[in-house]
């Protein structure tokens, strides 16, 4: 009998375990609208046995004699309930204990997906309207949707939006219509000390961690902000009118909303071209890249190419203004009016081809045809006024189109303003003053109008403005702050963004890898570095993640050698070639693998697991048949693809294919068994195209990235463009021809000619100028030199060095490790000296090495920071014999 009571003890706390790892509920839960319960549960949601009120306290809140009153801190009294002509139903309330008199009526729109609420004030002030309070409990689970609604970087932490009962069995999210309403500013109804922990989070109650601890949680949560209402400048007010989506459903893709916006009207020609974003470098470089690359590879993947710094005056340095009568386009960066014609007219050739411009931005300058706008007080803000600059958009983008006709276009800054609320502005003029509604609205209308004289695609940067992208905003680079770092989702993007447009990449190359700030720091440097060199985990990761989220090909062409031919070759025929099969495509499932095996988004969250651990495995199946797979885990991963057969896949690694192999592509380890040497691959029967990278693997013979056509070798990279064309261990630039390193471009580094001579001059004010050079695993030998200083301060002491600095991972992430490597230039007064330097660091947990060459770098002891220049004819780095 004891055994008995034993077993069946055992099979009850089965049972309860099991109760609380998944959905109680399988009955049809409805929505009940109450209006004699407002405002603790005017929404009701119940599957017959349990009830849900998860919107307590929502509705307006009543300012009363310069008292803030919030739902429930006031009484009312339900004066009406009637159906309207469209059957909806209006309830009216009146306030009973304020000073005046104060009603206001809810609009209630019920549908199978959900509720709409529309709140209208009647009478009476009101300060704004409160989302309402959803009470934490054991039952609840949250989780915070990665929309694209603010910069996608670690430190803005974030709570839930979207929530699961498991007594009621449904899913629910809701948020403001902020295209609807008159709110000036938003207040959040967080504290900040309790702050999740970065963006990525997953933070809510009911949650427990891999180590069974249990997740910190709030004692309430909330499904949106608070949108406040404020006095404009004239003490007027607007009236308050505002409208709340609730969505549920027993699914969790069933409670995300599908998005408003209309699809692009040119994403089915992006998504046959790769973005060439073309920031740093110099003409002649930069014309002689996209020559070679359409050369390359433009009979099987087409450009999209904006030039990004070539305005008149200086990059961005008139603002709104980029190019006028009396500012014509900078020679250094753009050529001669006549060279920059025909460099536009060979882009155009290749596929579409723009400027950039940025008509947010409020420069202080002679040239400025524009006022500010204005916060509440009058006192100036950072961006333009949006009405006054609609004439100069029209302008300049006509002056642009007379003289190049290019066919798309780069705005800068529309994508950067998250919901929009930066944009809110005061100014009299502006017919929608102080509302977020007016800023959404002026953006659009900007969009439209630049669209509607480039006739072709506009794009604009990191693409976190959610409510453009599409027909307003066509495209651009898809920022992902310090990606390299975390593990993260592709769900929302492939989900409910995909189908609108051809999103590139995952953003600039240094913000994937380092988020702000960047100054005093070095970040910027690292992070291009890391993005520039061709065969590092960096590019590898960065390409996964452009892959995993289906997005297009990008290139962050930084300089000469910031975007090597080997990394824009292998770019072009990898990503460039697979991604016309999965842009725009909907998804069928999206999984990742745990010990169970592979398991959705939802199934994780509902067996109260935090799933980002199990974003290292990622599974993206298309409807049209095509699988991805990503892995950023330690542990190789091996796979069969149709085809090519078994290969493994490292960490940083992606495979794609189709069920017949047609098409087929990878950058791992080829083969069940053998040598962990990484190689790139691409294979498109459909197109007869198959692309290989060896990198120093010597696979199948190969010596550098080849391109085969019907079983024929058309094209291999030549040598002077190779990447490692010298012996492993060795370095050198002679700067010949055009500056191959990473530097801030507002520093003055250029190639200077003497004669016959190049070399490249450091030109320092005091202030620390450095540039930085990925050189792998090069651990030991000798850097030979030859220089001059020339310091135009009295004193001759040195101001140059060389450095070497070795990175690896620290804290979670690649940064710079212990013992950098430093050899201070001594002064030679003007005349050209040589000098070596033997070197030796530490191989232990070393990924890669970085050379610099710095003036007035105050990190180095030794150092004396002065307004000085620096040559350097050559820089060269011999082995250890």
């Amino acid at each position: 009998m004891k055994e008995r009571t034993s077993l069946w003890a055992y099979i009850t706390l089965l049972l309860s375990l099991f109760a609380l790892a998944a959905p109680v509920s399988k009955a049809a839960t409805v929505l009940k609208l109450q209006p004699d319960k407002y405002p603790e549960a005017l929404i009701l949601l119940t599957n017959g046995t349990e009830t849900w009120s998860p919107m307590s306290g929502f509705g307006p809140i009543v300012l009363d004699q310069g008292k803030s009153l919030n739902p429930g801190s006031y009484e009312v009294k339900l004066r009406s309930s009637n159906k309207t002509p469209s059957g909806d139903t209006r309830l009216v309330y009146r306030v009973t204990n304020v000073s005046q008199k104060t009603e206001f009526a809810i609009v209630a729109s019920q549908d199978a997906q959900g509720i709409t609420l529309t709140i209208e004030g009647l009478s009476g002030i009101f300060r704004g309207v409160s989302p309402g309070t959803l009470l934490a409990a054991p039952e609840i689970i949250g989780f915070a949707v990665p929309k694209r609604t603010s910069e996608d970087y670690p430190q803005h932490g974030r709570y839930p939006d979207t929530f699961y009962n498991r007594k009621v069995g449904v899913w629910l999210r809701g948020a403001w219509d902020l295209d609807f309403g008159n709110a000036g500013s938003a207040e959040t109804l967080y504290p900040k000390a309790k702050q999740a922990e970065g963006i990525d989070a997953v933070f809510f109650p009911g949650l427990t961690l891999d180590d069974g601890a249990k997740a910190e949680a709030l004692n309430a949560y909330h499904l949106d902000q608070v949108l406040v209402y404020v006095p404009l400048r004239d003490g007027k007010r607007w009236p308050l009118t505002e409208c709340f989506r609730l969505d549920f459903s027993p699914n969790l893709w069933g409670a995300v909303a599908e998005e408003k916006n209309k699809p692009s009207e040119y994403r089915d020609q992006t998504r046959k071209l790769l973005y060439l974003d073309l920031w740093g470098g110099f003409y002649e470089d930069r014309s002689d890249f996209t020559q070679w690359l359409q050369a390359t590879v433009g009979k099987w993947v087409g450009g999209l190419s904006i030039v990004q710094d070539w305005q008149g005056g200086g990059f961005d340095s008139n603002l709104p203004l980029s190019i006028a009568d009396d500012l014509p386009p900078n020679p250094r960066k753009a050529g001669t009016p006549e060279q920059l014609k025909a460099w536009m007219n060979q882009m155009k050739s290749w596929g579409l081809a723009g400027l950039r411009t940025n008509y947010q931005y409020w420069r202080d300058t002679p040239h400025q045809p524009v006022n500010r706008a204005i916060n509440l007080d009058g006192s100036p803000k950072w961006h333009t006024q949006a009405q006054e600059v609609m004439p100069v958009i029209k302008k300049q983008e006509n002056y642009i189109q007379s003289m190049l006709s290019t066919t798309a276009t780069f705005s800068d800054q529309l994508t950067s303003g998250g919901v929009g609320w930066p944009y809110v502005e005061f100014t009299a003029k502006n017919p929608n003053v102080g509302t977020i509604r007016g800023a959404r609205q002026a953006l659009r209308d900007q969009a439209q109008l630049i669209k509607s004289i480039v006739k072709g695609p506009l794009l604009s940067e990191s693409l976190n403005t959610q409510f453009l992208i599409g027909a307003d905003v066509d495209s651009g680079d898809y920022g992902m702050f310090e990606g390299f770092q975390r593990m993260f989702t592709p769900e929302f993007k492939l989900r409910r963004l995909h189908h609108l447009t051809t999103f590139y990449g995952m953003g600039l190359g240094y913000r994937y890898f380092f988020a702000p700030p960047y100054a005093p720091t070095n970040r910027q440097n690292q992070g291009n570095a890391m993005y520039a060199y061709p065969w590092g985990s960096g590019s590898d990761d960065y390409r996964a993640m452009t892959i995993a989220f289906g997005n297009a090909a990008y290139l962050d062409y930084l300089s000469a050698e910031g975007m090597h031919p080997d990394k824009a070759i292998t770019e072009a025929m990898t990503v460039g070639l697979l991604q016309i099969y999965y842009v725009g495509e909907p998804v069928k499932n999206i999984t990742y693998q745990t010990p169970d095996g592979w398991k959705t988004l939802e199934e994780l969250l509902l067996e109260g697991k935090n799933p980002k651990p199990f974003y290292a495995r990622i599974r993206v199946d298309y409807k049209n048949g095509l699988t991805v797979v990503i892995n950023r885990s330690e542990e190789v991963l091996p796979w069969t693809l149709p085809k090519f057969g078994a290969i493994r896949l490292p960490k940083h690694a992606y495979l794609v294919y189709t069920p017949d192999g047609a098409v087929e592509g990878f950058s791992g380890f080829p083969g069940a068994t053998g040598p962990a040497e990484r190689i790139d691959y691409t294979r498109d029967d459909k197109r007869n195209v198959i692309f290989i990278n060896p990198r120093a693997t010597g696979y199948k013979g190969l010596v550098a990235p080849t391109i085969f056509e019907n079983g024929e070798k058309v094209y291999e990279l030549p040598p002077e463009r190779r990447l490692r064309s010298r012996a492993v261990g060795t370095f050198e630039d002679t700067f010949t021809n055009s500056l191959t390193w990473v530097f801030n471009k507002a520093h003055k580094v250029t190639i200077t000619k003497e004669g016959k001579d190049s070399f490249v001059r450091i030109e320092s004010d005091g202030k620390p100028v450095r540039l930085d050079k990925p050189i792998g695993l090069t651990l030991a030998g000798t850097i030979a030199v030859r220089y001059r200083t020339n310091s135009t301060a009295q004193t001759a002491k040195p101001s140059a060095n060389i450095a070497l600095m070795r990175f690896g991972m620290a804290g979670g992430s690649v940064r710079e490790l212990p013992g950098r490597k430093a050899f201070v230039l001594p002064d030679t007064k003007g005349e050209w000296v040589e000098a070596a330097y033997p070197f030796s660091v530490t191989k232990e947990d070393t990924r890669h090495v970085i050379l610099r060459l710095a003036a007035s770098d105050s990190e180095v002891p030794g150092v004396t920071p002065a307004s000085s220049v620096v040559d350097i004819d050559y820089i060269r780095i011999d082995p250890k014999k």
